[in-house]
């Protein structure tokens, strides 16, 4: 029973505490009801208050109107009061110079933490299930993921949540159509123009076709055994940052150049993306090729060796340090650092 089924994920994996507030996104589409009606359905028995919000992304029109009067008309058939925001997604995209599904994503979280600090809610539950973890995990596969990357979406983040993470799509439906609900169909989903839908809709059949197997259950198992290997990764990866930070201020950081040489590549390698997280506040818009540019500035750059990364951070190698600091932003040490290190040349030469 696909409730049951949430219920234990929930538990399982600390989910929801007892009398916490939950934001429920809900777009009106299959996935997104089930979540809805399903936390509605055991609310009682967590003892938990929901919040749904809707976004209308303005994208689609009439359409887009008909998703918000469904989800308005769902949530009062429930008794709760839906929160919806209008947001000109198009527009946004084009400010923020993203693509139309990465400005959708940005308004959504954006909107659901508004909503979540205006209520006291500690969660903001989504509505992920098991198809779209394959999903994710082939197109960063597609993209050139590592380790990381191929975990798949976290059950828990912060406080975004993800119930369904366990539940198949096909029994989604089967719960929707089973409890006389409706739900509305986003004619965006059925177009190629998406990354995410030329997977659904062409690479997963594709595959499974070619290979005689379901890619999907293959790319969850990959999933499981990626994570307990990338948990110990990340345990060691952490320990030997913390040794090696020499200064952590706001935007700008400076790691010891001598302990970053002494370790295996692999743990260097996500010291520096535990480092740009830090530094920048975010790890989006960073990729293979800005990481292998620093590991190669530490292995192979000189002294006072500089490169640019993205949002406007440069990463300098001193004599003893590599620094991650903010573009244009003077670093009085590293230039002391530089004519201490020309001033002991001299002294040897003249030796």
């Amino acid at each position: 029973m696909l409730k049951q089924l949430v219920l234990e994920t929930i538990k399982n994996k600390g989910l929801i505490n007892y009398g916490e507030g939950v934001i429920v996104g809900i777009s009106g589409g299959y996935d997104s009801v089930c979540l809805l009606h399903v936390l509605y359905s055991i609310s009682k028995e967590l003892g938990i208050k929901i919040y749904p919000v809707h976004i209308n992304h303005m994208l689609r029109g009439e359409e887009a109107l008909r998703d918000e009067n469904f989800v308005r008309s769902f949530c009062s058939s429930l008794g709760l009061e839906v929160y919806v925001k209008h947001i000109d997604v198009a527009k946004k995209a084009k400010s923020e110079k993203t693509s139309l599904e990465e400005a959708g994503r940005n308004a959504r979280y954006e909107t659901f933490s508004i909503v979540a600090e205006e209520q006291g809610a500690s969660k903001i539950a989504v509505a992920h299930s098991r198809n779209d973890q394959a999903e994710t995990i082939l197109m960063r596969i597609c993209r050139g993921t590592g380790l990381e990357g191929l975990r798949g979406m976290e059950y828990k983040r912060d406080n975004i949540i993800r119930p369904l993470l366990d539940v198949d799509r096909y029994q989604i439906e089967e719960y929707v159509k089973g409890m006389g609900i409706e739900a509305v169909t986003d004619s965006s989903n059925l177009h190629t123009d998406y990354f995410r839908n030329r997977i659904r809709l062409n690479v997963i059949p594709a595959i499974n076709e070619a290979s005689g197997a379901d890619v999907t259950e293959n790319l969850l198992r990959l999933s499981k055994i990626v994570v307990a290997e990338d948990d110990y990764l990340r345990y060691n990866s952490e320990l030997y940052y913390q040794k090696s930070v020499l200064s952590e201020k706001r935007m700008y950081t400076e790691l010891d150049l001598k302990i970053l040489m002494e370790v295996h590549q692999a743990v260097r390698l996500r010291m520096l993306r535990i480092a740009v997280g830090k530094t920048c506040g975010t790890l989006n818009g960073f990729e293979y090729i800005h990481m292998d540019k620093l590991n190669n500035l530490i292995e192979n750059g000189r002294t006072g060796a500089q490169i640019d990364l993205p949002h406007s951070m440069t990463a300098v190698r001193t004599y003893n340090s590599l620094i991650l600091k903010e573009q244009g932003k003077v670093i009085r040490k590293q230039f002391e650092e530089i004519l201490q290190f020309r001033e002991k040349l001299k002294y040897k030469m003249k030796v």
